[in-house]
């Protein structure tokens, strides 16, 4: 005795297709696609695989993004605390170096103008305030955190590249 089959069509091309209780993937004889029987209550119907495999490839990217947004976010968060104490230091240097800079220099030429231009201390005052003045200014061009910057601003890129794969 035969075996009752079972008449439909491919999920891809439509062509008609004849089913054995028994078959549970196979490959269409007409397109070629990957298909899948599905039985259920007394139902049986045929399911591509690719889109299977499709929609699992789209589901795990969007889970590899999640999760890597939430690695990438820490980092960032680190880099920006350690912009901000680098920032907070060298502003005490900058402060600093003007601050001193400025009250040296300004010593300097108060004892210069009350004497007949001899006072090897008002030079000496007036000197180092320039110096101080001078180091305050080479402090605000300090590039020791640009590569912290440019880290940070890549990890912003990649973390709205990877929000457009998980939204999508």
């Amino acid at each position: 005795m035969e075996s009752p089959m079972v008449a439909l069509e491919c999920p891809k091309c439509g062509a008609r297709l004849e089913v054995t209780p028994d078959l549970e993937t196979f490959a269409c004889g007409h397109c070629g696609a990957s298909v899948r029987v599905r039985r259920s209550g007394g139902t049986i119907s045929l399911e591509r695989i690719e889109a299977r495999l499709s929609n699992l490839e789209r589901n795990t990217d969007r889970t590899a993004a999640e999760l890597a947004i939430v690695r990438h976010e820490k980092d960032l968060a680190r880099i920006e605390d350690e912009l901000s104490v680098s920032g907070a230091a060298n502003s005490t240097k900058v402060g600093a170096g003007f601050g001193c800079g400025a009250i040296l220099a300004i010593l300097g030429l108060l004892m210069l103008s009350g004497s007949d231009g001899r006072n090897q201390t008002g030079y000496l005052l007036w000197g180092l305030g320039l110096v101080a003045a001078i180091i305050g200014f080479r402090a605000l061009q300090d590039e020791s955190a640009a590569p912290l910057r440019k880290q940070r601003d890549e990890l912003r890129r990649t973390i709205n590249d990877l929000r457009t794969i998980a939204d999508g």
